[in-house]
């Protein structure tokens, strides 16, 4: 059968059911009934109003003379009922307490069921201190006979259920005193603790049928736009859309067996998931499933994607530091400058070094601090000014050497060239005047 079809034939049975419950007045789903037993209990004495008494045995008396000698006994006993369910209809509750003995001057004596009303503590709780209690609850005859003893408690239990009242127990007590007695019930240190018997109904929520839509949705959502987007060496991310809001998967792997599951985005209609942790240059399938709040479930078909190949990180270049390039203006202007003073000092000698001028294979290092220029200087002042630029420094050079040429004259003679002079020509002279000694006769 159709599944849409057979949803929908279920759908029917169960709206005419609730239909037919509701108009035949039945409301009840499930009649249960729960047995709570006693959380603490104890019994108090007025002879011993110091004295807590925390037996197996829970103890109720009146006595003037016969069985006591003038004592008077009370018990308490309580129960959580927190187990019940939150929306229980109580029915029927019922106090049981087991009677393990009794003396008895009369056949029969009413024991009451009384409902407390403040705190009182199963090892603290004496005469002295007892809870106060807010009239009988329920009233029992008991007799001589060994059994149980059950009171009817609905009411008190209702109010404890709706919060009307809080739940501090019951004191079960006599006040009858037209005779003496003295009897003893099972504490819940005994084989037969106290109990709490409660009927009670769960309702049907009838309208959980009719008033959610998600019941009637059986159209399945419809996925588009799939995309593979930011594909890396280990990871790649999956987009696409859907007609209603759902919840997003993807199922992938390196086959079509999808053993594994990314979730994604819930209740959207655009969706994005990444997957990590994949292999470099590797073929994985892939395929998104979408679902919406009703259960209806779509699976797209079989898509691929491949990785890319893993990137390989090379190592950092080390930094250089630039060498500073000389301005080529400040050659020229050096050389102008050197123009300008020996022009206007009138000067043709070479500059003179001093004691503590820079050695010569120094001056062409010094930046800005050089009188001449060097081929090499000159050929990187060409490849960085260019050809005009170089134009320039070779006509300024060529007024410079002409003047210095032209300044210079004649070769000056030194001291020591005028001293050899002088000295040559007097040998010359006597030379001269001996060879003409020579040449005439005596007289």
């Amino acid at each position: 059968m159709n599944p849409a079809l057979l949803k929908r034939s279920i759908l029917t049975v169960l709206i005419i059911t609730a239909l037919f419950l509701l108009t035949s007045g039945w409301q009840n789903a499930n009649a249960s009934t729960k047995t709570l037993k006693s959380v603490k209990d104890a019994s108090v004495r007025s002879k011993s109003s110091s004295t807590n008494v925390n037996t197996e045995s829970l103890e109720v008396a009146y006595d003037e003379e016969i069985f006591l000698s003038d004592d008077k006994r009370a018990s308490y006993v309580q129960f959580d009922i927190s187990s019940l369910p939150s929306n229980a209809i109580i029915n029927s509750a019922k106090l049981r307490l087991y009677q393990t003995s009794h003396s008895l001057t009369d056949n029969t004596v009413t024991i009451d069921a009384i409902r407390v009303i403040s705190e009182w503590s199963e090892t603290g709780v004496k005469w002295s201190n007892k809870p106060s209690t807010y009239n009988p609850t329920a009233s029992k005859s008991v007799t001589e006979t060994a059994t149980w003893v059950e009171w009817t408690v609905t009411n008190t239990v209702k109010g404890w259920k709706d919060g009307t009242y809080s739940n501090y127990g019951f004191e079960i007590s006599g006040k009858d005193q037209s005779s003496d007695y003295f009897l003893k019930f099972s504490s819940r240190e005994s084989d037969k603790d106290p109990e709490l018997v409660i009927d009670y109904d769960v309702p049907i929520d009838f309208n959980i049928g009719i008033i959610n839509p998600n019941l009637f949705d059986l159209t399945a959502p419809e996925i588009s736009d799939i995309k593979v987007k930011d594909t890396t060496d280990t990871s790649a991310k999956i987009t696409w859309k859907t007609n209603e809001d759902t919840d997003g998967f993807v199922d992938y792997d390196t086959d079509t067996s999808y053993d594994k599951t990314a979730n994604g985005e819930l209740d959207t209609k655009d969706h994005e998931l990444s997957l990590y942790d994949l292999e470099p240059e590797t073929k994985y399938h892939y395929r998104v499933r979408a679902k919406d709040a009703a259960g209806n479930e779509t699976k797209a078909s079989d898509k691929t994607f491949t990785t890319l190949e893993q990137e390989e990180l090379s190592p950092a270049a080390p930094q250089q530091t630039p060498t500073p390039t000389p301005t080529p203006t400040s050659v020229t202007q050096e050389v102008e400058d050197e123009a300008v003073v020996r022009e206007e000092t009138g000067s043709s000698e070479e500059p003179q070094e001093s004691a503590t001028s820079t050695p010569e294979s120094a001056k062409g290092d010094e930046t800005g601090s050089s009188k001449y220029v060097r081929v090499e200087d000159l050929m990187k002042y060409l490849k960085i000014g260019g050809i005009g630029l170089g134009i320039i420094l070779i006509f300024i050079i060529g007024i410079l050497l002409g003047k210095k040429l032209a300044g210079k004259g004649a070769p000056h003679k030194t001291a020591a060239e005028d001293e050899h002079a002088k000295h040559h020509h007097t040998e010359e002279e006597e030379a001269h005047h001996e060879h003409k000694d020579m040449e005439e006769p005596p007289s």
